[in-house]
């Protein structure tokens, strides 16, 4: 998800991000895990497009 979101997110605003990120990597070599409780995939969209 973080190398998709990285992907749009360089294309979508290039100029202004190039100004701050020189590097490849736009995250942190860190990670979260986490749980949805079973909450259909649907669900869980509309909840990150929020």
């Amino acid at each position: 998800m973080k190398s998709a979101n990285s992907r749009v997110i360089r294309k979508e605003f290039k100029e202004h991000i190039d100004k701050f990120y020189w590097k490849p990597l736009f995250w942190s070599s860190s990670y979260y895990a986490a749980s949805s409780g079973g909450a259909a995939i649907e669900k869980l969209r509309q909840y990150i497009k929020k």
